[in-house]
């Protein structure tokens, strides 16, 4: 049994969108302190846990809620984080509270449990898991659209570096980055950045940007070092009706399926996230297995971080997003069943981030693949990049 919870703070935190996420704070009894905080999507998706309507800026301690919470917790013990993160289960008595409190409390009890046990935060979750820790590849933003902004309809369309070393990838990442970024600029495409650190452009020809992005890595010599990725992000192109709206035309689940299926033949995709809405249940079938072997075909909306949802038919990789099942167990389970699967893991950021870089500490702790941080530009995202740097003190990289 851990030490008795002493006392409790949540409070109301800008965000990187200069939005209001949650973050809270936890002290055992021997004086062990953690802290914890929830970023947040700019739309979340359907199956994801709802979020609590933040409100003014600062301490929440007149929140109904939170003086429940604080009065349950108080004085408390847990033989464990599961046992912890049950209260915020579909059975546990604050099952109505919104899923960033729950994660925000979930992290700040992890942290301060890992620091009573003399723990690093990554330490603590392979403690938690039965995953084998290691180094995960970076999925860098390169150009954003969909409901992030500019012209294209996918959301993100990304660079995958795949070297041995974390160092390297991020190095590389850099490099890719920077010389799109001279390009792009110099025949005045930019029109601004994108709340995960794309580029904004004046295109809306997903090919000839996609073009852009292979072409510099061939002329940079490294093909075969960085790969394809992108997030078609489906679930928001739905029109209600079972079509999809791409650019300026409206398809049905079989043309969007040609559609996907002549990019995959015609560029070397290392990552293709959310190819349909999670209801299109057949057509992520049919496209999971007319992929090659080389890519992955990864369910974000699909899965939500949620181990009932999981289906290794539909896809060959899953997202990670703490935040929409709420808690560490919550996240941990999803990791665990998805591997057991023979799924592909990656841990994946918000759009709009806090400084909290726990997402780093859980992608080394349950091994995972890949790690989705966005662009290496802004606070939040060179944040998450710094702590892989300093987690690879003793952590190599997977093979590709």
């Amino acid at each position: 049994m851990t030490q008795p919870i002493d006392s409790i703070t949540v409070r109301t935190i800008l965000n990187s969108q200069g939005g209001r996420s949650l973050e809270a704070n936890l002290r055992l009894k021997d004086g062990s302190f953690g802290y914890g905080a929830a970023a947040r999507a700019i739309i979340p998706g359907r199956r994801e846990r709802d979020l609590t309507d933040s409100g003014r800026l600062g301490s929440m301690k007149d929140d109904a809620n939170i003086i429940e919470l604080e009065s349950y917790l108080k004085g408390r013990s847990f033989d464990s984080q599961r046992e912890f993160d049950a209260l915020f289960s579909e059975d546990g008595p604050f099952v109505k509270v919104g899923a960033d409190i729950a994660l925000a409390l979930s992290l700040a009890y992890c942290r301060a449990n890992a620091r009573a046990a003399g723990r690093s935060l990554k330490d603590q979750l392979v403690s938690l898991s039965d995953l084998e820790s290691g180094m995960p590849h970076p999925i860098v933003n390169i150009f954003s659209g969909g409901e992030h902004g500019g012209y294209i309809s996918y959301q993100q369309l990304m660079i995958i570096p795949l070297h041995d070393r974390i160092h390297d990838d991020v190095e590389t990442a850099l490099q890719v980055y920077g010389e799109i970024e001279k390009d792009v600029t110099s025949r005045g495409m930019v029109e601004g950045y994108s709340a995960s650190s794309g580029m904004l452009t004046t295109s809306s020809d997903l090919r000839e940007l996609f073009d852009i992005i292979a072409n510099t890595i061939e002329c940079l010599g490294l093909s075969g070092q960085v790969q394809l990725g992108t997030d078609v992000a489906a679930e928001h192109l739905e029109q209600g009706d079972g079509s999809y709206r791409v650019g300026n035309k409206i398809m049905d689940s079989d043309e969007l399926a040609a559609f996907h299926r002549q990019l995959l033949d015609d560029y070397n995709f290392y990552f293709y996230e959310d190819p349909f809405g999670p209801d299109d249940i057949e057509s992520w079938r049919a496209l999971t297995e007319y992929a090659s072997s080389k890519t992955m075909i990864v369910g974000d909306d699909l899965f939500a971080t949620n181990v009932k949802n999981i289906d290794p038919g539909l896809a060959s990789g899953i997202l990670l997003k703490m935040n929409q099942v709420g808690t560490i167990s919550g996240t941990l389970d999803a990791a665990i069943a998805a591997r057991k699967e023979g799924m592909r893991l990656c841990v994946s950021h918000r759009s709009k981030e806090t400084e909290d870089t726990a997402m780093a500490d859980l992608a080394v702790a349950v091994g995972a693949d890949l790690i989705k941080v966005g662009g290496p530009r802004r606070g939040d995202r060179i944040a998450k990049y710094n702590q892989l740097i300093r987690l690879a003190e003793g952590n190599e990289c997977p093979p590709a």
